[in-house]
């Protein structure tokens, strides 16, 4: 076998154990938020400037927006943060990856450059086969983001103050869209421009950094959910999705009317949540299915797929996420992640839609206290996790090591004959 052979081999290998794996753990325990923010970029740092090229070829190179305006429309969500801290995080980040602040103001925000869907469903005790609440998640967002989220995180933030808290989401974010923290308390953002417009409401605080700060801080959905009275004047308006192992809670926030409502469902169904506001009491007119993303009928699917069985389980949420729109699910073409938790065992399913057909597994209990691996468990339906992970690697391993003893054999042949490399 020819040493290119070889080589190609050896690609082959880390590029499987490569792809397997988009989302990245990082635990990050310290009270100073610049020098978490610092190794946070240290650590993303090739991904960090992996994004900020596709972002600059997406909208610069092809016209679509200049740096100006993206910089202009990413830095308002800078100026949102309400605590300093989470400046000094975005600031961290530049020094640890060497790029400029003002790139890493722009990653913090990109999101304000593309549209978003998304869909949120929670299956409650009483329906669910593990006794506790089971939470699902689509991430629906607009292109470049099906290649930006070739690489993801995990972060985990424990400043040693409050409850410590997992932030999923794209690199360089460092914004509670989708977050879970210790106490088994999930939040999901839905956008709710279909039901309550576009307009934003600019005297508001920012409510991302609002929700981290009380991911931080409150211990239940309930709680939580408190924290919205109906004179809460949202930036923009939401619908945020508070869930925990025993209730959920949905607040829709109307950055027009500001005005806020807290959406309480029947504790004995399937919730499920897309675009469009639930509360009779807004009296505003509901959305056409075009201009929504067929909001409804995605959060019908979702209901109908989780109340198939008098127990869900955790096996038959991760099956009901993988059906598309057309053929009763919830998933779609703007579908880019996907997420699952079991509350009660405080496991966090997640999944690259463009880029892996499995889902990565984070055991949380481990997480929050620094013990989990950094890429988590591959996990397929009906499988398991654990056998499957440590098949797939031992084959890895195994053809590595075959690989490094061809390449020695060669290397011996070709001494044997007086040649060099």
């Amino acid at each position: 076998m020819s040493l290119r052979c070889i080589i190609a081999i050896l690609i082959t290998v880390f590029s499987m154990n490569a792809s397997a794996s988009p989302f990245t753990l990082l635990y990050l325990k310290g009270s100073d938020y610049y020098l978490l923010g610092t190794q946070y970029g240290k650590t993303f740092a090739a991904g960090l400037r992996s994004v900020l090229s596709t972002l600059q070829s997406f909208y610069v190179s092809s016209g679509k927006l200049t740096m100006a305006q993206m910089r202009t429309a990413t830095r308002a969500i800078y100026n949102g943060f309400v605590d300093p801290r989470y400046k000094r995080f975005v600031d961290g980040i530049a020094r640890g990856a060497n790029i400029t602040l003002d790139e890493s103001v722009l990653l913090n925000g990109m999101e304000a450059l593309a549209g978003a869907g998304c869909a949120f469903a929670y299956v409650p005790p009483e329906m669910s086969a593990t006794g506790r609440g089971i939470v699902a998640r689509n991430y629906d967002f607009g292109k470049p983001f099906d290649q930006i989220s070739r690489q993801m995180s995990v972060t985990i933030l424990d400043d040693e103050t409050g409850i410590p808290v997992a932030i999923v989401g794209f690199l360089g974010e460092f914004l509670c869209h989708t977050c879970v923290s210790k106490a088994a308390l999930m939040i999901a953002i839905n956008d709710a421009g279909a039901s309550a417009g576009y307009e934003p409401n600019v005297e508001a605080d920012f409510t991302l950094s609002r929700l981290l700060e009380l991911a931080q801080s409150k211990a239940d959905a309930e709680q939580l959910a408190a924290a919205f009275p109906a004179e809460y004047a949202a930036d923009l308006s939401f619908i945020i999705n508070i869930a925990d192992p025993t209730r959920v809670r949905s607040v829709e926030t109307c950055a027009r009317l500001r005005k806020s409502h807290v959406f309480v469902p029947d504790s004995s169904s399937v919730f499920a949540s897309t675009n469009t506001f639930q509360s009779r009491s807004w009296g505003l007119v509901e959305p056409s299915e075009a201009v929504s993303g067929n909001s409804a009928l995605r959060r019908q699917n979702l209901q109908r797929l989780l109340a198939a069985k008098e127990k869900t389980g955790v096996d038959d949420v991760l099956e009901a996420m993988d059906k598309e729109v057309e053929n009763g699910g919830a998933k779609w073409r703007y579908t880019v992640f996907q997420v699952v938790f079991d509350t009660g065992e405080q496991r966090l399913y997640l999944r690259a839609n463009y880029h892996s057909e499995d889902w990565q597994v984070f055991d949380l209990k481990k997480a929050f206290v620094g013990e989990e691996s950094s890429e988590g468990h591959v996990y397929k339906v009906g499988h398991g996790m654990g056998v499957l992970h440590v098949a797939a690697y031992t084959i890895l391993g195994g053809l590595l090591v075959l690989s490094l003893y061809m390449v020695s054999a060669y290397l011996k042949t070709r001494r044997g004959h007086g040649r060099g490399l």
